[in-house]
């Protein structure tokens, strides 16, 4: 793929983006927090990349969006292994998300993931390493990790945050 110019950047290029920033940012896709609800994080990285988003399940049994983040990675976090930029990705939604969180402390945090060994690594980290010192980070949430294909329909937001159009 090639670079994006001013020049290819047609007014129907614009006007689908429109559409899709008002699909994404108005209900029922964008909706404000629950705090008699448990609050889920799905996260994902790229090679260059983190994105996450917080969702509460909905009265419809359907997962809605409370906030989108997304952020490039640094060029010492570009050196990390896919485990840890996964899990630095997880990381940093927790960081950008706390101030929800801290309001729901009786429910268990749920954490989705398309890296299946993220389910077990905090548990197994070695207590002098970054994914030892993360998970001391997440300990102030009860937290489940789960793992989810990333084709699933929700591990899509994250996935795309993550991703650059000038891969």
């Amino acid at each position: 793929a090639g670079h994006w110019t001013d020049q290819s950047w047609t007014p129907e290029c614009q006007a689908a983006f429109d559409t899709i920033k008002g699909h994404l940012t108005s209900t029922p896709a964008l909706q404000g927090p629950r705090f008699d609800r448990g609050f889920v994080i799905w996260a994902d990285a790229s090679a260059r990349a983190a994105g996450a988003s917080l969702m509460q399940l909905g009265d419809d049994s359907k997962y809605h969006v409370i906030e989108y983040y997304s952020k490039l990675f640094t060029k010492a976090e570009l050196k990390y292994s896919v485990a840890e930029r996964e899990a630095l990705a997880i990381v940093l939604a927790a960081k950008r998300f706390r101030y929800y969180l801290l309001f729901g402390p009786r429910f268990r945090l749920a954490i989705r993931s398309d890296h299946q060994g993220l389910q077990f690594l905090y548990k197994h980290a070695d207590e002098r390493s970054r994914l030892f010192r993360w998970a001391q980070l997440l300990g102030e949430h009860r937290f489940d990790i789960s793992y989810v294909p990333g084709a699933s329909e929700d591990h899509g937001v994250p996935d795309a945050l993550s991703r650059l159009v000038d891969d």
